[in-house]
């Protein structure tokens, strides 16, 4: 028997069988197609987040490292020290490929941090060379600037709109502009910090008060680093009123891309803030870029979501081979009739085999398609709620196009799984298809 005939035998059954055909493709299509939706909008909303966390850095991840258990930039309090020495803790880092930079120094009376300006050159919106050399350029916080302009823009808004204008405000009011510190330390502000204006999570009550998405407790889940402000050692003479950091060892790391960072937060010495890890010997907190306890997060949701997943594809499964059980018990007739002829029980199994294909393409068809329309709408439909969010959680200089919708090798396995049904289902009728071949013979 042809491949030709095999195929033509097989689409003569689905047609033969309509409400069943069509009710294996629509059960199985619908489920896996929840399946995929959940896959694709959290992978998307990762990969939002790192590539948005990092848009300051160009991917880099910077750190603050200490012998301290203490994870407060420019702390002077005289906690515990001695953990790790300073050679222990630049051999820990550059076993996953970081690099020690200096030492921590802070500048002027808000703490920030000094960076050459080459490691968050995206966020540089002023051409620091025509800044005075007494004055330093400095990325500010949401904090620090409130405290220059002496008034409050942090507060809760109630509507999209109200976010946006009152963070355009903010950035009009500072950037560019010269000011003087508590302590009286000149700066100018070369643009924003990296890092959340008003928010702590990605929640989108962060943006509108009163938005009741029942995706809002899930977000909640998602931390969004508060800014570090920091000061742009451009070689000018205010670098000389920059200070060490208390009297522990103080490094600052940068690590080349989140997959390092991640790494060294798996498997290094460092305890980091949001995640509690037994066995940790010194401290790591975020300056800038994506935070891998952060990515961490993401990866239990991602664990979580898989399993809820796989639960509900061998629901899919189990119906589908039930399924199929009845539609051979109804090619009684055809399968005598095919033995009748000649043909021999493989012959017959690749005729069921291609039945079964078909059934299945067209459900996996049916879920990804399902699953790509649900989240491109999705995004389009909160395309300037999505914006706004990110835009205000990372501090970026315009709103981004948001797209929650991307693949990942989970979904990968998911569809993989809907085609290994074709052989399952193969395997649990090949005795009653066998069966009918005896009783025609007998």
């Amino acid at each position: 028997m042809r491949l030709k005939d095999v195929l033509r035998i097989g689409w003569r059954d689905v047609r033969a069988h309509p409400r069943q055909s069509f009710l294996v493709m629509g059960v199985m299509g619908i489920i896996f197609g929840l399946i995929f939706t959940v896959s694709l909008w959290l992978q998307g909303l990762e990969n939002t987040y790192i590539q948005q966390a990092g848009w300051a850095t160009d991917g880099k991840v910077i750190m603050m490292a200490t012998a301290e258990m203490n994870n407060a930039v420019g702390s002077v309090d005289s906690a515990e020290t001695g953990v790790m020495s300073r050679e222990e803790i630049v051999r820990d880092v550059e076993r996953f490929g970081g690099k020690v930079v200096g030492d921590v120094r802070i500048y002027g009376a808000s703490g920030s941090v000094v960076l050459v300006p080459e490691y968050l050159a995206e966020a540089i919106e002023v051409d620091i060379d025509d800044i005075p050399e007494d004055a330093a350029p400095v990325l500010v916080s949401t904090a620090m600037g409130e405290q220059l302009l002496g008034r409050k823009y942090a507060a809760e808004t109630n509507s999209v709109d109200s976010k946006v204008r009152s963070y355009q405000e903010f950035r009009e009011a500072l950037i560019g502009e010269i000011f003087e510190d508590k302590s009286g330390q000149k700066l100018v502000v070369a643009g924003l910090a990296p890092g959340s204006f008003a928010g702590y999570n990605l929640s989108f009550k962060s943006v509108e008060k009163n938005n009741a998405s029942l995706l809002n407790p899930l977000l909640e889940m998602i931390n969004v680093s508060s800014a570090t402000s920091f000061a742009l050692d451009d070689g000018g003479e205010w670098g000389e009123n920059a200070q060490v950091v208390g009297d522990a060892t103080r490094l600052i790391v940068v690590f080349e891309n989140a997959e390092q960072a991640y790494q060294y937060f798996e498997e290094g010495d460092a305890a980091f803030l949001n995640v509690e890890r037994a066995g940790k010997k010194y401290s790591a907190s975020m300056l800038a870029g994506m935070a891998p306890d952060t990515q961490y997060v993401f990866s239990v949701m991602r664990l979580i979501a898989n399993i809820a997943c796989a639960i509900l594809a061998v629901v899919a499964v189990i119906v589908v081979i039930f399924t199929t059980i009845r539609l051979i018990d109804q090619e009684k007739r055809n399968i005598a009739l095919y033995y009748s002829l000649g043909a021999t029980s493989r012959q017959i199994y690749e005729i069921y085999f291609v039945y079964f294909g078909m059934l299945v393409c067209g459900a996996a068809m049916l879920a990804l398609g399902l699953a790509f329309f649900i989240t491109l709408i999705y995004s389009m439909l909160n395309q300037e709620l999505l914006g706004t969010l990110f835009m205000t959680a990372f501090s970026l200089p315009e709103m981004p196009k948001v797209m929650l919708c991307a693949v990942n090798w989970e979904l990968a396995g998911f569809l993989g799984l809907m085609f290994l049904t074709v052989p399952f289902c193969i395997f649990v009728n090949w005795k009653h298809i066998a069966g009918l071949g005896v009783e025609k013979v007998g």
